[in-house]
């Protein structure tokens, strides 16, 4: 399905949790479609580290989280 492509998984939920089991189930999956998991990101609960208003994340830490997965994916795509 994923052709060898480099993969950023993100998830978020209106739990505490974030959407990590999904997050974990398709993490655990993506090798097995030809993905090239670069990383992960999740939070939880959505209305609390996410402003509607301004489109950013409120939480300074997962902010910092999230920049350095995608990062981390993009050195996987550009090499």
């Amino acid at each position: 399905i994923y052709q060898d492509k480099p993969l950023l998984l993100m998830a978020t939920s209106v739990g505490a949790r974030g959407g990590q089991n999904a997050l974990k189930i398709a993490s655990e999956a993506a090798p097995f479609f030809g993905g090239k998991l670069a990383g992960t990101f999740n939070f939880g609960p959505f209305s609390e580290h996410f402003d509607v208003e301004t489109g950013t994340l409120k939480t300074p830490d997962l902010a910092d989280d999230m920049r350095a997965a995608l990062k981390a994916f993009h050195a996987q795509v550009i090499g």
